[in-house]
Protein backbone atom coordinates (compact mmCIF):
# COMPACT_ATOMS: atom_id res chain seq x y z
CA UNK A 1 0.00 0.00 0.00
CA UNK A 2 2.86 2.15 0.66
CA UNK A 3 3.83 2.60 -3.26
CA UNK A 4 -0.14 3.50 -4.12
CA UNK A 5 -0.02 6.84 -6.11
CA UNK A 6 -3.39 7.07 -6.59
CA UNK A 7 -6.87 6.09 -4.55
CA UNK A 8 -10.61 6.39 -5.05
CA UNK A 9 -12.79 6.14 -2.68
CA UNK A 10 -16.05 7.99 -3.81
CA UNK A 11 -19.16 7.04 -3.36
CA UNK A 12 -18.41 5.30 0.09
CA UNK A 13 -21.21 6.55 2.22
CA UNK A 14 -18.09 8.09 4.70
CA UNK A 15 -19.06 10.30 7.25
CA UNK A 16 -15.67 11.38 8.44
CA UNK A 17 -12.06 11.46 7.93
CA UNK A 18 -9.85 10.46 11.13
CA UNK A 19 -6.49 11.99 12.40
CA UNK A 20 -3.47 9.76 10.06
CA UNK A 21 -6.36 8.42 7.98
CA UNK A 22 -3.48 8.11 4.65
CA UNK A 23 -0.18 8.45 6.93
CA UNK A 24 0.92 5.39 5.60
CA UNK A 25 0.22 6.79 2.24
CA UNK A 26 3.48 8.83 1.06
CA UNK A 27 3.74 8.53 -2.43
CA UNK A 28 0.03 8.95 -2.74
CA UNK A 29 -0.66 12.28 -5.84
CA UNK A 30 -3.85 12.24 -6.63
CA UNK A 31 -6.83 11.00 -3.73
CA UNK A 32 -10.88 10.91 -4.75
CA UNK A 33 -13.16 11.32 -1.36
CA UNK A 34 -16.28 12.79 -3.70
CA UNK A 35 -19.87 11.88 -3.42
CA UNK A 36 -19.53 10.80 0.34
CA UNK A 37 -21.13 12.02 3.49
CA UNK A 38 -18.27 13.34 5.00
CA UNK A 39 -18.87 16.58 7.70
CA UNK A 40 -16.26 16.30 9.91
CA UNK A 41 -12.57 16.04 8.50
CA UNK A 42 -10.02 15.89 11.90
CA UNK A 43 -6.99 17.81 12.09
CA UNK A 44 -3.87 16.22 10.45
CA UNK A 45 -6.29 13.41 8.51
CA UNK A 46 -3.95 14.75 5.32
CA UNK A 47 -0.64 14.60 7.53
CA UNK A 48 1.90 12.23 5.56
CA UNK A 49 0.28 12.91 2.08
CA UNK A 50 3.76 14.80 1.09
CA UNK A 51 3.45 14.37 -2.64
CA UNK A 52 -0.62 14.51 -2.64
CA UNK A 53 -1.33 16.71 -5.85
CA UNK A 54 -5.08 16.55 -6.47
CA UNK A 55 -7.44 16.22 -3.68
CA UNK A 56 -11.20 15.52 -4.97
CA UNK A 57 -13.90 16.19 -1.74
CA UNK A 58 -16.74 17.41 -3.78
CA UNK A 59 -20.31 16.24 -2.81
CA UNK A 60 -20.12 16.11 0.78
CA UNK A 61 -21.57 17.27 4.07
CA UNK A 62 -18.76 19.57 5.24
CA UNK A 63 -20.11 22.95 6.71
CA UNK A 64 -17.06 24.44 7.92
CA UNK A 65 -13.13 23.80 6.89
CA UNK A 66 -11.52 23.95 10.33
CA UNK A 67 -7.76 24.87 11.25
CA UNK A 68 -4.76 21.83 10.86
CA UNK A 69 -7.46 20.41 8.06
CA UNK A 70 -5.27 20.41 5.25
CA UNK A 71 -1.55 20.27 7.38
CA UNK A 72 1.04 18.47 5.75
CA UNK A 73 -0.57 19.38 2.01
CA UNK A 74 2.48 22.09 1.04
CA UNK A 75 2.43 20.34 -2.50
CA UNK A 76 -1.37 20.13 -3.47
CA UNK A 77 -1.88 21.65 -6.54
CA UNK A 78 -5.89 21.20 -6.87
CA UNK A 79 -8.37 21.41 -4.50
CA UNK A 80 -11.74 20.30 -5.25
CA UNK A 81 -14.69 21.29 -2.78
CA UNK A 82 -17.77 21.50 -5.40
CA UNK A 83 -20.94 21.19 -3.27
CA UNK A 84 -20.65 20.68 -0.26
CA UNK A 85 -22.58 22.99 2.86
CA UNK A 86 -19.47 25.43 3.31
CA UNK A 87 -20.17 28.63 5.24
CA UNK A 88 -17.57 29.47 7.62
CA UNK A 89 -13.48 29.58 6.11
CA UNK A 90 -12.36 30.90 9.34
CA UNK A 91 -10.29 33.68 8.25
CA UNK A 92 -8.42 31.48 5.41
CA UNK A 93 -6.73 29.69 8.91
CA UNK A 94 -7.73 25.97 6.73
CA UNK A 95 -5.84 27.10 4.02
CA UNK A 96 -2.78 28.75 5.58
CA UNK A 97 -0.72 25.19 4.94
CA UNK A 98 -1.42 24.84 1.06
CA UNK A 99 0.99 27.14 -0.72
CA UNK A 100 1.51 25.16 -3.43
CA UNK A 101 -2.16 25.17 -4.30
CA UNK A 102 -3.09 26.68 -8.01
CA UNK A 103 -6.99 25.60 -8.29
CA UNK A 104 -9.31 25.94 -5.79
CA UNK A 105 -13.11 25.28 -6.86
CA UNK A 106 -16.42 26.58 -4.07
CA UNK A 107 -18.50 26.35 -6.64
CA UNK A 108 -21.94 25.16 -4.54
CA UNK A 109 -21.26 26.07 -1.11
CA UNK A 110 -22.69 28.89 1.19
CA UNK A 111 -20.10 31.04 1.90
CA UNK A 112 -21.21 34.32 2.67
CA UNK A 113 -18.61 36.75 2.11
CA UNK A 114 -14.86 37.24 1.46
CA UNK A 115 -12.29 38.98 3.26
CA UNK A 116 -8.32 40.69 2.90
CA UNK A 117 -7.78 36.69 5.02
CA UNK A 118 -10.43 34.21 2.79
CA UNK A 119 -6.89 32.97 0.62
CA UNK A 120 -4.03 35.76 1.94
CA UNK A 121 -1.80 32.50 2.10
CA UNK A 122 -2.85 30.58 -1.08
CA UNK A 123 -0.73 32.97 -3.25
CA UNK A 124 -0.05 30.74 -6.41
CA UNK A 125 -3.35 30.51 -6.96
CA UNK A 126 -4.39 30.63 -10.78
CA UNK A 127 -8.26 29.99 -10.55
CA UNK A 128 -10.56 30.65 -7.66
CA UNK A 129 -14.04 29.41 -8.31
CA UNK A 130 -17.06 30.91 -5.91
CA UNK A 131 -19.87 30.89 -8.20
CA UNK A 132 -23.14 29.76 -6.63
CA UNK A 133 -22.59 30.87 -3.17
CA UNK A 134 -24.56 33.21 -1.20
CA UNK A 135 -21.84 36.01 -0.85
CA UNK A 136 -23.22 39.12 -0.18
CA UNK A 137 -19.54 41.21 0.76
CA UNK A 138 -16.25 41.15 -1.12
CA UNK A 139 -13.79 43.40 1.01
CA UNK A 140 -11.41 45.72 -1.25
CA UNK A 141 -8.35 43.82 -0.66
CA UNK A 142 -10.08 39.88 -1.02
CA UNK A 143 -7.81 39.48 -3.95
CA UNK A 144 -4.47 41.98 -3.32
CA UNK A 145 -2.03 38.65 -2.54
CA UNK A 146 -3.01 37.23 -5.85
CA UNK A 147 -0.73 38.13 -8.55
CA UNK A 148 -1.15 34.72 -10.58
CA UNK A 149 -4.64 34.75 -10.96
CA UNK A 150 -5.89 34.20 -14.26
CA UNK A 151 -9.32 32.57 -13.92
CA UNK A 152 -11.43 34.47 -11.37
CA UNK A 153 -15.54 33.08 -11.35
CA UNK A 154 -17.67 35.36 -8.68
CA UNK A 155 -20.98 34.60 -10.58
CA UNK A 156 -24.55 33.71 -9.18
CA UNK A 157 -23.74 35.15 -5.83
CA UNK A 158 -25.96 38.08 -4.38
CA UNK A 159 -22.90 40.74 -4.35
CA UNK A 160 -24.64 44.43 -4.50
CA UNK A 161 -21.27 46.09 -4.73
CA UNK A 162 -17.85 45.39 -5.95
CA UNK A 163 -15.77 47.94 -4.10
CA UNK A 164 -12.86 50.22 -5.81
CA UNK A 165 -9.33 48.61 -6.18
CA UNK A 166 -10.90 45.06 -5.74
CA UNK A 167 -9.01 44.24 -8.94
CA UNK A 168 -5.76 46.25 -8.89
CA UNK A 169 -3.32 43.31 -8.31
CA UNK A 170 -4.56 40.92 -11.01
CA UNK A 171 -2.69 42.05 -13.83
CA UNK A 172 -2.60 38.64 -15.62
CA UNK A 173 -6.12 37.84 -15.44
CA UNK A 174 -7.95 36.57 -18.47
CA UNK A 175 -11.13 35.56 -16.97
CA UNK A 176 -13.74 37.19 -14.76
CA UNK A 177 -16.74 36.17 -14.31
CA UNK A 178 -19.57 38.01 -12.45
CA UNK A 179 -22.76 37.44 -14.25
CA UNK A 180 -26.14 37.08 -12.11
CA UNK A 181 -25.60 39.41 -9.69
CA UNK A 182 -27.74 41.69 -8.14
CA UNK A 183 -25.14 44.32 -8.50
CA UNK A 184 -26.54 48.06 -8.24
CA UNK A 185 -23.69 49.57 -9.82
CA UNK A 186 -20.22 49.33 -10.78
CA UNK A 187 -17.26 51.86 -10.30
CA UNK A 188 -16.12 53.31 -13.78
CA UNK A 189 -12.51 52.59 -12.95
CA UNK A 190 -12.92 49.06 -11.45
CA UNK A 191 -11.35 47.32 -14.59
CA UNK A 192 -8.46 49.65 -15.15
CA UNK A 193 -5.64 47.52 -14.27
CA UNK A 194 -7.04 44.19 -16.04
CA UNK A 195 -5.11 44.67 -19.61
CA UNK A 196 -4.86 40.41 -19.39
CA UNK A 197 -8.38 40.07 -19.64
CA UNK A 198 -9.57 37.83 -22.96
CA UNK A 199 -13.49 37.04 -21.15
CA UNK A 200 -15.21 39.24 -19.20
CA UNK A 201 -19.20 38.15 -18.42
CA UNK A 202 -22.02 40.72 -17.14
CA UNK A 203 -24.71 38.66 -18.29
CA UNK A 204 -27.75 39.49 -16.03
CA UNK A 205 -26.55 42.46 -14.48
CA UNK A 206 -29.35 44.53 -15.82
CA UNK A 207 -29.57 47.41 -12.36
CA UNK A 208 -25.85 48.89 -12.77
CA UNK A 209 -24.41 51.73 -14.57
CA UNK A 210 -22.37 49.85 -17.20
CA UNK A 211 -21.32 52.34 -19.50
CA UNK A 212 -18.82 51.61 -22.33
CA UNK A 213 -15.60 54.05 -20.63
CA UNK A 214 -15.09 51.03 -18.18
CA UNK A 215 -14.31 48.96 -21.33
CA UNK A 216 -11.87 51.42 -22.33
CA UNK A 217 -8.75 49.78 -20.48
CA UNK A 218 -9.33 46.03 -21.32
CA UNK A 219 -6.92 45.85 -25.03
CA UNK A 220 -7.04 42.50 -25.00
CA UNK A 221 -11.00 41.31 -24.56
CA UNK A 222 -12.53 38.95 -27.08
CA UNK A 223 -15.57 37.76 -25.54
CA UNK A 224 -18.27 39.86 -23.49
Amino acid sequence: MSSLVYLNLMGNQLTEIPSGSFKSLHRLSKLYLSENRISNIHREAFLGLSHLHWLFMNKNKLRSVAPGTFLGLERLYWLDLRENEIRDLNDGEAFQDLLSLAWLDFEGNDIRGITANSFAANTSLFVLVLKNNNIRTVDSDSFTSHRTLIELDLSDNQILHLPMGLFDNLHILEILRLQNNPLTSIPTELFNSLGSLIELNLTGIINSNISAEMFDSLTSLEKV
